[in-house]
């Protein structure tokens, strides 16, 4: 997720059919989600940014909606939550007086949307598994550990974390 509170922030689109790179420019507040390429962008002079990066599970705990829908793509916050509390965050980042007062602005907001609900106590150790094995772990093998059937584990995988465990 990030902010500008300070400048323009485009992405650097590649074009094939007139061979430029044009510049899309980029709500002043946004979330990203898994990606499976690298991204160009540009950033206007004195731009400011603050980016907020999450855990594999961390995003679910603060958005509704289900993450394998972000993947690969890049969304404003309004798309997310309501337009008055964007406005609302991005006025407050704005006028923060210093880095720290803007993180403070963010730390408070998040953990006003912090949502409980949304722990998967399959998940988890999923990952850890996925991450000690340094992704070379079957799919097949991690059902079979987990008991849990490799369709099922997909599915919740995807909610939780916006990519199949392979990805």
């Amino acid at each position: 997720m990030g902010f500008q509170f300070r400048g323009q922030l485009s992405m650097i689109v590649p074009s094939e059919k007139i061979g430029i790179f044009p510049n899309t420019p980029l709500s002043p507040s946004g979330i990203t989600g898994l990606q499976d390429s690298f991204r160009l962008f540009r950033n206007s002079a004195h731009t400011g940014t603050l980016l907020v990066h999450f855990t594999e599970t961390g995003a679910a705990h603060f958005f509704n909606t289900p993450l394998h829908l972000l993947f690969n793509g890049s969304y404003s916050l309004g798309d997310f939550i309501p337009a008055s509390e964007t406005s609302r965050l991005e006025e407050q980042l704005t006028s923060a007086p210093d880095n720290p007062a803007r993180v403070a602005v963010i730390e408070h907001w998040l953990t006003s949307r912090l949502r409980q609900d949304k722990k998967d106590h399959l998940i988890e150790p999923a990952i850890n598994r996925i991450h000690a094995a340094k992704g070379r772990l079957r799919i097949a093998t991690l059902s079979r550990e987990l008991y849990i059937s490799p369709s099922r584990l997909e599915k919740r995988f995807r909610a939780l974390v916006g990519a199949s465990p392979k990805r």
